[in-house]
């Protein structure tokens, strides 16, 4: 989403704070959204300002934690952020600035002679193409049931599927893929969870398969982010997933799948 020029987004836990920040900014001529921390994500996540003020100390949602969700969800934010603090020296604020974020010990008497001219330049800025924002992210694999040790007497045995979890920030995506019985096909069962969103907020989200050849096949997931898909065998593929922004899962090489489809352990159990 393109921002509006002159729109910040300023974070603080003070109500009081809040308002003189917003007061302080409309009478510079932006638009100013005043939120607490513990209502900031979806608006990071939305992108739709041109610079952000967080106000520290953050007692609902940490100051590390936004920051961290800017670099994720709106890395074309990262280098307009600015930090506002009373005691410079606190935990918090002394790692954040290790990453180069700005920090001003400001008061309400000093808006303008420290706030100003630090923020106005950000606001002046040309907007750059937001190429990183464009770019998929990637997640991350956490688990592989192949990379688990098999008990002693099943060695040297195909396995009838394999179980992977991604993760990706706050969002984990549980795969069970399985070789069809007496066939080239292969069933891919998965459910996304995100840690810390309400019940339902991974349903009918899309999902597609790709190869490098193009898209194999796709769905959407139900009430409780679950999706199944079948395909005919494919040498690699990866799993492109849209929530607000697109999520690749590689899958990697899919030969072990082909090497037993063929054998009689293979039971074809149906989708959820």
């Amino acid at each position: 989403m393109t921002a509006a020029p002159g729109r910040v987004l300023a974070i603080s836990d003070d109500v009081a704070a809040r308002g003189w920040l917003s007061t302080f900014l409309a009478s510079m001529g932006c638009q100013c959204v005043a939120i607490s921390s513990g209502k900031a994500l979806p608006s990071i996540r939305r992108g739709d300002c041109h610079a952000v003020l967080i106000d520290l100390p953050c007692s609902e949602t940490s100051a590390k934690e936004l920051v961290s969700e800017i670099e994720q969800a709106a890395p074309h934010l990262w280098g307009r952020v600015l930090l506002l603090t009373d005691e410079p020296a606190a935990p918090e604020a002394a790692e954040l600035t290790h990453r180069q974020i700005p920090l001003l010990r400001l008061g309400r008497k000093r808006l303008i002679e420290e706030l100003w001219p630090t923020l106005q330049p950000l606001l002046a800025a040309p907007s750059k193409p937001n190429v990183a924002a464009q770019i998929a992210r990637i997640a991350r694999r956490v688990y592989d049931s192949f990379r688990q040790p098999m008990p002693a007497p099943v060695r040297g045995h195909h396995p009838s599927s394999r179980q992977l979890v991604y993760r990706h920030h706050k969002t984990m995506v549980d795969l069970v893929i399985k070789p069809v019985l007496r066939s080239e096909r292969i069933v891919l069962l998965g459910q996304i969870l995100t840690a810390g969103e309400p019940a339902g907020s991974s349903a009918d989200l899309p999902v597609a398969l790709l190869a490098p050849t193009g898209s194999v096949a796709a769905t959407r997931t139900n009430r409780f982010g679950e999706f199944s898909l079948e395909f005919e065998y494919i040498q690699s593929a990866e799993l492109q997933l849209r929530f607000g922004e697109t999520l690749l899962v590689p899958l990697g090489d899919m030969d072990w799948a082909n090497r037993g489809v063929q054998s009689p352990q293979f039971a074809r159990e149906p989708p959820p």
